[in-house]
Formats: structure tokens, sequence, C-alpha cells
């Protein structure tokens, strides 16, 4: 009798994802019972929806239903074996059988034909792997551009696919490669360039970031072709602004006002910045991200935070060695202005911070609000985990050096969303236990008391510039106000300040209001829409908190986005990759995912896990 076919309507790799998520549902009932694997082609094998595997190599399964009759006692089982290389498959353990059906589209089911040859089973991914016809006319188009656009861009641009293709695969580790290469960017790569490395190469490695971004997108849109999730409201609302933004880049004379950059690399620039961070959020929600990638993520967020605190309090200590090792050893200034091409002024700046008395803190970011906006997230993780259980020693030092080197930035409006953060996490609540409160309370006065005298006589005590300052804030929020009145249309895509400012020509319009910017850069509509993804997101955060009150992952990204919507009222916060990607990142880790309402008959309203996340119907 001929050997059979395997063929996977599931890879094995997306069959494991699919087994952690239901593994819930696993029991076959009591009449079920183990069977060989056939050689019959009447018969079609069920891969279960659970799928480990064994040190040794091999995958065990066990089905869903009763099978049937088995045909023949005649036709022989093979047994044993195991998944070999190139897909092969030797059969494993036993088989569930039961008679052939015509897979549907959510189908995991393995279809047995008999194949025309003695051998061994083969197992196929899909029917055919069409992919190798394109590499010809890929290298025939790259041969025809490399003129044009030069062979090292054309590299990076395989790189990039292939670092896609990979990373599409594990989104889970592209996230957590963000949240290390996003900070250390510029400084690793301004090492790399006083070293020698090739500048105009490590201008195109900054794309890593946005590679990593696409895998993310790629899995989720893959998820959602699939019929594997469905997208909520706040996926929608989040998507229409990035199909608007989309509008402002492929035809902003018809959406813009005159003064619009005319160069399409300006206005994708301007893309990346301001719904590059919105599209990952809808990304990570419906990505096959697993409850330990979830974990890897945030623990990374705290220790690249611990890292950059201890940074930050060492400038605060010994601020010339540190302005030595950031001028000479790290040579950031000299990168940022030779291939980053920002105006010497921005540097000049923010060198006068790490210089001029008092000290105001920027570590590795130089900038004191970006320093101050990205400790917010990691200060309202520890804020929730000390307040919510039983405190490790570890994450109490860990606060206590978060919240002394925000304090060192002496951004003031940050101090005070901090504050405010505080009070939210001491509200009562049944995971927060009085001691639990009582502890958060004494770490605020054991900061109070040891810190606010050394900075008593500094900005955040109301000396020095602090008064003009305060003016200087409200005269620019009176002038972004004033231009809304006279271009409600926006002034373009690609006017951020913190694009503008590298532009030649382009208008530079700093309101010092986050939300004001939006309506300065892309008009009143824009801004209306952005304050409903907004308001939208943090509707669904309270939400997610409300239904799931040990979910400290929800608490904390409710928290970090209110004490960012609270200091982006004086400052721009949404004009670095390094704050805004990372912060909404966690917030679709921790928002839960709509589950899918496809083939199955499941009881969506019950609670699932998702890759350890929490599902709605």
């Amino acid at each position: 009798m001929p050997r059979a076919q395997v063929r996977y309507l599931m890879s094995p790799s997306r069959a494991r994802a699919t087994g952690e998520r239901r593994s819930s549902r696993l029991d076959p009932g009591p009449q079920s019972r183990t069977m060989g694997c056939w050689s019959n082609d009447r018969y079609t094998m069920l891969v279960p929806p659970f799928l480990t595997d064994d040190e040794d190599g091999r995958f065990p399964l066990a089905g869903t239903s009763a099978p049937k009759q088995i045909a023949d006692a005649n036709d022989p089982p093979v047994h044993g074996g195991r998944i070999g290389r190139q897909g092969e498959f030797r059969c494993a353990y036993a088989w569930w059988l039961q008679e052939a059906q015509p897979p549907t589209a959510r189908s995991s089911t393995l279809s047995l034909s008999a194949h025309p040859r003695p051998g061994r089973f083969l197992a196929h991914t899909h029917s055919g792997y069409w992919w190798p016809w394109l590499i010809p006319p890929c290298v025939f188009v790259a041969v025809m551009l490399s003129p044009r656009v030069g062979l090292p861009v054309l590299l990076a641009a395989a790189a990039g696919l292939g670092l896609i293709a990979v990373f599409s695969r594990h989104p889970g580790a592209a996230l957590v490669a963000l949240v290390w290469f996003l900070p250390l960017q510029i400084p690793i790569f301004s090492l790399l360039y006083q070293h020698g490395v090739n500048g105009e190469f490590l201008r195109s490695a900054g794309s890593i970031k946005e590679a990593l971004g696409l895998a993310v997108v790629v899995a989720a849109a893959r998820e959602l072709l699939k019929g594997r999730s469905r997208l909520a409201f706040v996926d929608k609302i989040v998507l229409a602004f990035v199909g608007a933004l989309l509008i402002y880049l492929v035809l902003p004379m018809v959406v813009s006002g005159s003064t619009y950059p005319h160069a399409f690399s300006d206005r994708l620039l301007g893309f990346r910045l301001d719904g590059g961070f919105l599209l990952l959020f809808v990304a990570v929600r419906h990505a096959p991200i697993t409850e330990r990638w979830r974990r890897l993520f945030f623990a990374s967020v705290l220790s690249i935070a611990g890292l950059f605190a201890v940074v930050g309090l060492y400038q605060f200590l010994q601020p010339d060695s540190f302005r030595d090792i950031i001028t000479n050893d790290l040579a950031i200034p000299t990168f940022q202005i030779e291939i980053l091409h920002t105006p010497a002024a921005a540097v000049a700046q923010s060198l006068r911070f790490a210089t001029d008395s008092p000290i105001r803190v920027g570590s590795l970011f130089l900038s004191p609000f970006d320093f101050a906006d990205f400790l917010l997230l990691p200060a309202a993780l520890l804020l929730i985990r000390v307040t919510a259980r039983r405190a490790r020693s570890w994450e109490v030092v860990l606060l206590l050096l978060i919240i002394a080197a925000l304090l060192a930035s002496q951004t003031r409006v940050n101090a005070f969303a901090v504050g405010v953060m505080t009070l939210l996490a001491l509200t009562p609540s049944p995971q927060r236990t009085v001691a639990s409160r009582l502890r958060v309370f004494a770490i605020a006065l054991l900061v109070t008391v040891a810190l606010v005298p050394s900075f008593a006589s500094s900005r955040l005590g109301g000396v020095g510039t602090s008064a003009k300052s305060s003016s200087e804030h409200v005269d620019e929020i009176q002038k972004g106000l004033h231009l809304i009145g006279e271009q409600p249309l926006g002034s373009g895509l690609g006017t951020a300040p913190a694009l503008a400012v590298r532009l030649g020509g382009a208008p530079v319009v700093v309101s010092d209001n986050s939300i004001l910017q939006v309506g300065n850069e892309l008009g009143v509509g824009m801004m209306v829409l952005f304050v409903a993804v907004l308001l939208t997101t943090l509707v669904m955060l309270g939400r997610a908190t409300r239904a799931g009150p040990s979910n400290d992952y929800a608490n904390a990204a409710k928290l970090a986005l209110i004490g960012l919507l609270l200091a982006g009222m004086l400052h721009h916060v949404f004009q670095a990759f390094a704050i805004t990607w990372i912060l909404w990142a966690a917030i679709g880790l921790a928002l839960p995912i709509r589950a899918s309402d496809g083939g199955e008959q499941e009881d969506v309203a019950e609670s699932t896990s998702v890759g350890g996340r929490p599902t709605i119907p």
C-alpha cells in the first residue's frame, strides 16, 4: 500500500502559538481513545489545539473528538518517528483519525492523500514555494536602480526586508529589541562613528527601528487577514487618524496650507514621527505576542530606565566628568551635527543644560525634557507594583533612583505629573492594601526630605530662570492658538518642531503644548481626531483596569499616559521615538484584544487567555 503525503494548512510555529492561546480548551472528552497513524486515504488527521515540543524533538498530539470506526485493521499503523529536516514528517506517537472533511478557512487539519511513490511522510507548509520565483525580477530591478540610488541603499533595503521577514515571525522579540535600540541608538552610533564607522552607513542603520516596527505590523496583519483577531473601536479610530495622515503624505496640496514641505522624504519623516507610534499600537494589540515576551518587554523597560537613571545621577554628581564623556568619548554632539544634521544651536542648547548651573540632568538623552518624559512609564510600573502587592527590595530601590533622576532633570511639569501619578496610585482599591499605600507614602516622604532641600534653590523651587520660563510657556501657547486661527488647515505634515528645525525654510512653530502642536501641523480636524484617539485610549485603559484589577500593566499604562499628557501641556511629548513608541507599545500590550468570531464554535464571552492577555467579545 502506498504511503501518504501530509500537507500542513498551518505552519508548526503557528500551531504552537495557537496551542498556547487555547490550551484551556484541551479536554477531548472521556470517549476519546488513542489510535496510530494510518495510511488510509479516507481519513484526516486532526491537528490538536495544543502542540508542544518535547526535548527529543517529538510532537505529541492529542485530538479533540472521538475517532469514528477505523477502516480495516489490516492497514498497518506507523508508530514512532519525529519531525525531520526540511519539513520531513515521520509521524509521531499517536494521532486521532476522522473521516476527511473539506478544510475551512480556520482549519488546522492535515489531509492525507496517496503519494504516487513509496517513501517517507513529507510535510509541506504550503502547496508550493512561490517566493523563489520573485528573486530574478527583484535582482533585475535592483540592478536597474543601482546607478540611481546606489549600492549601499540597495543593500540596506535588502537587509531591512530580511529583518522584517525574520522578526515578523517573532514580534515579541522585535518589541524587546525596540526597547533597547531606541534609547541607546544615539550613544551607540556616536561611539561607532567616533571609532571610524562610516557615517552614511550609521544613518541608514537608523532605519532598524522602522524595520522592527514593520515586522510587528506584518505579524498583526497576518493575524487579522486569517481571522484570528478583530479590530475594536479603538483600533478603527486610530487607523482613521493614520489613514488621514497618509492623505497629508501623498496629497499635501489638497489638505494642507501652502507652507507644507515639498520634499516627499521630509513628509515621510513627519509621517513616521506622527503616525508610527499609533500604527505600532494597533499592531502590538493584534500580533501573536506570548506572555513570556510581554513580561520581557516590561522587564526591559525597567532595566533600560534603571541604566539611564544611574547615568543621570552620575551626571548630577559629577557634571564635569559626564560632559567629558559626552563630548570626547562618545562625541554625541559631533554625530548629531555631522550625521543627523541637527542644527548647531539645538545641540548647543542641550549642552548648556548639562553645563550651566544648576545642572539639568538629561542623562544620555542630553535633553532633560526627553529624559523626564522617558522615565514616566517605568515610574508608573513601579508605583503600581509597590502599591498593588508586596514589593521586592530592588523595586523600591529602582523607584527611588528613577524619581530622584526625574527630579534632577528639574522639569517642573514632569515632577508635577509624577506627584499626580503617585496620588492616583494611592487611591483605595481591592488590590492595594493599607500597608502598601503607606509604603509608597513613606517613599515619597523620604524623597522629599532627601532631595527637595537640594532643589529649593533651583528651578523646582521657583528661583533663577523659572519665572521667565513660565512666561515663555504662556506666550508660546498663545502663539500656537493664534496660528490655528490663521491656518486652520495646519502648516503641513513634517513641520513639527523636532523636524522643522532641520528643514531649510520650514516654519518652526513651538506652541509648547502637545495638542496644539498637532493642530499647528495638521489642522483643526486632525487635532480633534487626535484628542478622540487619546480619550478613547484612556477609556479603554479604564475599562481594562476595572475588568481586571490585578492587571498591573493596564494600571501602569493608564498612569503613564495620564502623566505624559500632563507633561504635554507645557512641552512637546510626542516628538521622540524612544518615548512614544515604547509607551504606546506598552499600552497595546496592556489592553485586551478582541476575540475572533469565525468558524469555531466557542463561547467568546468566556474569559480566555491569548498569549497571557485577556480577550473581549
